[in-house]
């Protein structure tokens, strides 16, 4: 895993991409998993915007982790958040707003409540970077507008 993580101390340039695919530990894999596998049944995106939108959030990651003084970063939940941010963008488009208030809330929820890193017995496994997590959710919000040749 360590030569697949961001780490600032010993910075190579695949790092920015294989950081995102390589998790802590086991448990920091299965989280990432499940919440994919229920972010995805929740909010089922269009596959062309779930491409672009992740791309763009990985570059939007990517540049905080090089800008900041983050030393080290594994982990999908940054990418994960890009389907909520599509689900807000569509509720909002669709003036659906009791929906996208709950989008935010469980946002709101999660990165500032629920993501502490701990476990049941409060021993810390893993520190969520919360800013990638909101990066993500910029990400999937931004929207793109698709021309068609007729």
């Amino acid at each position: 895993m360590s030569e697949l993580a961001f780490n600032q101390n010993d910075f190579h340039l695949w790092q920015l991409l294989t950081a995102h695919f390589v998790h802590y530990d086991a448990m920091h894999l299965m989280t990432n998993i499940l919440a994919l596998a229920i972010l995805l049944y929740l909010f089922p995106p269009s596959p062309i915007d779930l491409v672009q939108r992740l791309v763009l959030s990985l570059i939007l990651i990517d540049i905080y982790l090089l800008v900041s003084d983050v030393e080290f970063y594994v982990g999908f939940s940054g990418l994960l958040y890009v389907i909520p941010g599509l689900a807000a963008r569509h509720f909002l488009l669709k003036k659906e707003y009791w929906q996208l208030i709950l989008v935010i809330l469980l946002l709101v929820f999660y990165v500032f409540i629920l993501s502490t890193g701990t476990n049941i017995s409060g021993e810390i496994i893993w520190q969520p970077l919360k800013q990638a997590h909101l990066l993500g959710f910029a990400g999937g919000f931004i929207h793109f507008k698709h021309t068609t040749n007729s």
